[in-house]
């Protein structure tokens, strides 16, 4: 893949992530929560991993503040 490849793969991701990531911020239901929180964790992962990869960085389109209220990690 080349590089334009790659800055679009991610790009796609990260309209899932933010859609999943709204879900989960706006949510009440705990298990709903849950459930939107495993579906945006592996866009995250793959983000990561398309960036070190190929050497590339995209602009996250939340704040540190943003995510810092969500728990990527567990």
């Amino acid at each position: 893949m080349d590089k334009e490849e790659v800055l679009k793969k991610i790009q796609k991701l990260q309209e899932e992530y933010e859609y999943w990531f709204e879900v989960f911020r706006r949510e009440k239901d705990p298990k709903k929560k849950e459930e939107a929180k495993q579906k945006y964790k592996p866009g995250i992962s793959e983000i990561i991993q398309l960036q070190e990869e190929y050497g590339v960085r995209s602009v996250p389109t939340h704040t540190s503040r943003d995510r810092a209220r969500i728990d990527i990690t567990t």
